[in-house]
């Protein structure tokens, strides 16, 4: 048994993270009432012995329980310091808003690649400024999926 209670140490000393170590813990977990509640026929394992692993697993599970919730909220922090401000944000959408007709002009006027670079950055940025998509997710759209978009919007929907 107390090689059960050491697996999770030496899984985080293996530079494993606390939700990995929980994750195959509650895995292992499962699989074991799985298994104490359809053993096979041939199996040899007394139920005692599936009982007090299971039991093992969960005091671990448990003794896990606060680094987890502190890795979390570490990690949720450090997204949050990346997250964009509402003030940025904004100052992004206002200069793409004035930045897209004057990028227009310009390409009416001489349509070279590196304006119209310029502005699809610019729109990709626009929008996503205003419906929270990343630039990718609209780069990657399909003729087919703005043409459904657009059908949608025309019909009183939201597109």
């Amino acid at each position: 048994m107390s090689r059960i209670y050491q697996w999770p140490e030496h899984l985080l000393n293996q530079g494993k993270a606390e939700n990995t170590v929980k994750t195959y813990l509650v895995n292992l977990s499962q699989f074991l009432a799985y298994f104490r509640d359809t053993p096979p026929s041939s199996s040899r394992v007394p139920k005692t012995a599936v009982f007090s692993v299971l039991r093992a697993i969960s005091e671990c599970i448990s003794n896990l329980g606060p680094g987890v919730v502190i890795r979390q909220i570490s990690i949720k922090n450090k997204k949050l310091s990346r997250a964009i401000s509402k003030d940025q944000l904004h100052l992004c959408k206002v200069l793409a808003r004035r930045r897209i007709p004057e990028l227009l002009d310009q390409l009416s006027e001489d349509p070279n690649p590196e304006d119209r670079r310029r502005f699809f950055g610019h729109l990709s940025v626009y929008l996503a400024s205003l419906y929270g998509h990343r630039t990718g997710v609209l780069k990657n759209m399909t003729v087919a999926e703005v043409d459904e978009a657009q059908r949608e919007a025309k019909d009183g929907r939201e597109g």
